[in-house]
């Protein structure tokens, strides 16, 4: 996206090693002081630390609210949405995109993953399939 790199800002996690919306709600608004306007948010559900997942609902709450696009990045613990284990990924509804890595914690042998959207037209840019006649 040729942004640079002072274009990432990162948001320092709270003791648990997970993101707060309050964190998240005070570094958007320094930001928008600064006179930047945010317009990308990814959280994380299975770092490679120590597998924290940030609060998935109350962080996609403040971005929508700031008009703020919202990825979780659930490589390492997106595969949980077919367990028991799912509520842990409260929110995950919410955002507008994801990408799961299915061969961590599905033992696939060779690489798979997925990136989904929310809304398909988002990927009309890309889209090479026919649209269907409305």
């Amino acid at each position: 996206m040729d942004l640079g790199e002072s274009a990432v800002v990162p948001i320092e996690a709270e003791r648990d090693g997970k993101l707060s919306a309050d964190r998240l709600d005070r570094a958007i608004r320094s930001e928008a002081n600064r006179g930047h306007r945010p317009i990308a948010l990814v959280l994380t559900a299975g770092t490679t630390e120590c597998g924290s997942i940030d609060r998935i609902e109350e962080c996609a709450r403040v971005a929508q609210g700031a008009n703020v696009w919202v990825h979780l990045d659930a490589a390492a613990a997106g595969a949980l949405l077919l367990s028991d284990h799912a509520p842990l990924l409260r929110g995950v509804e919410l955002t507008d995109s994801v990408s799961i890595d299915f061969h961590k914690m599905l033992f696939q042998s060779i690489s798979c993953g997925v990136f989904m959207v929310r809304r398909r037209a988002t990927l009309r840019p890309v889209d090479c399939l026919p649209q269907p006649e409305r």
